[in-house]
């Protein structure tokens, strides 16, 4: 289903109240570009991607299980790497 934002008044009244929220400021733009940073080291590379999807599509729960491992490993890393604590 394709929405029209333009006609669907639920997600326009979200827009303007949103529009209106008072600008962040540079403490919560380190917290949401801490949030980014690990949240793109989970998803990893295009190969990473790639290969999660294909384990998706296979429905390979073993493999599925190894990837999402993985992620979670690089996402450990990029959190102790953003604190200094990464050895």
């Amino acid at each position: 289903m394709i929405v029209n934002v333009k006609t669907d008044p639920e997600l326009l009244d979200l827009l303007r109240r949103a529009s209106r929220l008072p600008a962040p400021d540079r403490a919560e733009l380190n917290r949401q570009k801490r949030s980014w940073v690990i949240a793109e080291m989970g998803m990893g590379s295009d190969a990473d991607e790639a290969a999660y999807s294909s384990a998706v599509t296979r429905n390979d729960k073993a493999e599925l299980e190894r990837l999402d491992h993985e992620a979670q490993k690089r996402m450990d890393f990029a959190r102790a790497f953003l604190d200094g604590t990464f050895a």
